[in-house]
């Protein structure tokens, strides 16, 4: 949850062609609770998605609640970062610039 506002802000500075976030949602509820989730956490222009069945998870070996996953362009993962970070921050951007091109 406190990584969405700064995942969502990252996505509007850098979504496009190249490089996009998306919000993998595991809730066993699905979308009569992910929904009106996501909008009171302000998320509009983050493209979510539910994994019911955690397929997702268990295919990517997540142990741990939030985990991001960063690809290249040829679905390979270059990099993950278990639990909250602050995505538009130096850091991150330093990670991206390595991989996001």
């Amino acid at each position: 949850m406190a990584e969405l506002p700064s995942l969502e802000r990252l996505q509007a500075k850098r979504g496009g062609d190249r490089f996009a976030v998306i919000a993998l949602s595991e809730d066993r509820e699905g979308w009569p609770v992910i929904t009106p989730f996501l909008q009171k956490m302000g998320v509009r222009a983050l493209p979510a998605f539910h994994d019911a069945g955690s397929e997702a998870a268990v295919k990517l070996k997540v142990s741990a609640m939030p985990t991001t996953v960063l690809f290249d362009s040829n679905g390979r993962e270059v990099g993950r970062v278990v639990g909250p970070a602050e995505w538009d921050g130096p850091a991150a951007e330093a990670l991206l610039a390595r991989h996001v091109r």
